[in-house]
């Protein structure tokens, strides 16, 4: 009989050289698994929940991140992305934008008290 112990950071697992050597009991996912969150919808598009993107496709520069990232995902070229340089400079221009224009709102927030 198999059993795991925690030690401090640690997890000890005793198992028996019958259970090493008997074929795995492990069931896999199959990938059509509607609970998955990934970056593939089961249709092949692009999820743009995915919790991967990290809100990337929010936001100020959200259109401008969905237009650079679906230019990638669907290109072609070889290199692969190697056509989609300009949406990534647009998307890239928008997050400095974006951060200057939140740089100066968290500054006209800060009141100097004398």
């Amino acid at each position: 009989m198999s059993y795991c112990r925690k030690e401090d950071k640690d997890y000890l697992i005793f198992t028996t050289t019958e259970e090493l050597t008997s074929p795995s009991q492990v069931e896999k996912i199959s990938p059509d698994t509607e609970d998955i969150d990934g970056i593939i919808t089961p249709e092949g598009d692009i999820n743009w929940e995915c919790p991967c993107l990290n809100g990337m496709a929010d936001g100020p520069c959200g259109e401008t991140f969905k237009t650079a990232f679906s230019c990638f995902f669907y290109s072609e070229a070889d290199p692969k992305g190697s056509d989609c340089v300009e949406q990534f400079k647009l998307f890239s221009q928008c997050t400095v934008e974006s951060s200057e224009s939140n740089d100066i709102k968290a500054n006209n927030d800060i009141k100097i008290v004398h």
